[in-house]
């Protein structure tokens, strides 16, 4: 082969172009280089033309020639690049710092010694140990004894205080009371001969209301009327709606729609849903042996000022079933009335003279509220 040819195909080097970066070969580089010399060398003796192929008949085999060097560059470079990559990260290895090292820390308690800890487990560590000094600190402080203290006492005086409004509303969600007119289902035969019991009794099937009827308060008194809801509905003896069941003119029935929770008694919400009613429902009243039915006729909303408003009268046996509205509170009142349908209104004896007025502050309704209470102990 030519030295000319030869150097036209020797690779050339970064530092020097004949040859390889670091000038030196090892064995089995020596021994692959040679192969791949010997390899091209005998391509160019076969190839056309060649010094060493004149008494032979060209081949033209170019393909094996060009394989060959290609060959031969190839694992050439693959050399190089080799030795430059591990140069770059021999230098690297040389020009980092060592990283500091942490100190070990022995466990408490145990014999045994932690390795060396990352900057990242070093930080949550420091963090660990301030939260838990800061639990500990707080543990120890009666900074919020107060805080808490403050907080139970007003629980517990809301409790108190407006216990019968929470309840009220639980209570008319959970009542079995119908809020379809079922009374309309109940026919009530006048002529029955079917004895009726003694006891005064108030029935109201669409709100499910059968309750006893106190006759003997004849007082106005707030206290004494309090006193008589705890055992049932009171007959009201208001001068001009004191009837009674059989009489002309009106009659006045006080019930609780709520009290509190702690106040004696087992109707503290026996007129919870009276504002169900509507004008042709039907309620009955039980009364010396004898049954009285009414129709609701009207509904009206009044304070408990407005205590004439139970006085007018049409001169018609009317029944006014009175409580407090909203459920729960003592702001208004609630007033249904009934008409008399059965027996014969027509029949109804005179109403009850009166000797002398009684003038109320107001119409009686819930008992009064923890804090009310407080504030006539002391004031």
């Amino acid at each position: 082969m030519n030295p000319d040819d030869r150097n036209r195909y020797q690779p050339a080097s970064p530092n020097n172009p004949q040859q390889p970066a670091d000038g030196r070969l090892n064995a089995p580089q020596q021994h692959t280089e040679q192969v791949a010399r010997d390899q091209a060398e005998h391509a160019y003796q076969q190839a056309p033309g060649s010094p060493y192929n004149q008494t032979q008949q060209p081949t033209y085999d170019w393909q094996q020639y060009h394989s060959a060097w290609q060959q031969y560059y190839q694992q050439y470079y693959q050399r190089y690049y080799a030795g430059q990559l591990i140069t770059q990260r021999r230098q690297e290895e040389e020009a980092k710092p060592e990283a500091p090292q942490l100190s070990r820390h022995t466990i408490v308690g145990s014999d045994s010694i932690e390795g060396p800890k990352t900057r990242a487990e070093q930080i949550r560590d420091d963090l660990l140990a301030k939260v838990r000094e800061r639990t500990e600190k707080l543990r120890g402080s009666n900074r919020f004894v107060p805080i808490v203290s403050a907080l139970i006492v007003g629980l517990l005086f809301l409790g108190v205080q407006f216990n019968r409004l929470l309840v009220a509303q639980v209570e008319s969600f959970i009542s079995p009371g119908s809020t379809v007119n079922v009374s309309d289902t109940i026919i009530v035969d006048p002529t029955s001969t079917a004895s009726i019991s003694a006891d005064p009794r108030l029935i109201i099937p669409k709100i499910n209301v059968d309750v006893p009827v106190l006759y003997n308060i004849t007082t106005v008194d707030e206290k004494i009327v309090q006193a008589g809801l705890e055992k049932g509905a009171v007959h009201y003896n208001l001068p001009g709606a004191n009837s009674v069941p059989g009489q002309a003119g009106n009659m006045a029935i006080l019930g609780h729609s709520s009290n509190d929770v702690f106040d004696p008694g087992n109707y503290k919400f026996a007129f919870l849903l009276l504002d169900r009613l509507q004008p042709g429902d039907l309620f009955y009243m039980n009364y010396q042996g004898k049954r009285f039915v009414y129709k609701v006729s009207d509904k009206k909303i009044i304070k408990p000022t407005e205590w004439q408003i139970l006085q007018k009268n049409t001169g018609k046996p009317t029944a006014i079933l009175v409580t407090c509205t909203p459920a729960g509170t003592a702001i208004n009142r609630l007033l249904v009335y009934g008409e008399q349908i059965s027996p014969n209104p027509s029949t109804a004896s005179a109403a009850p003279a009166n000797a002398q007025d009684a003038n109320p502050a107001e119409i009686p309704g819930n008992s009064q509220t923890f804090f009310e209470r407080l504030w006539n102990i002391f004031f």
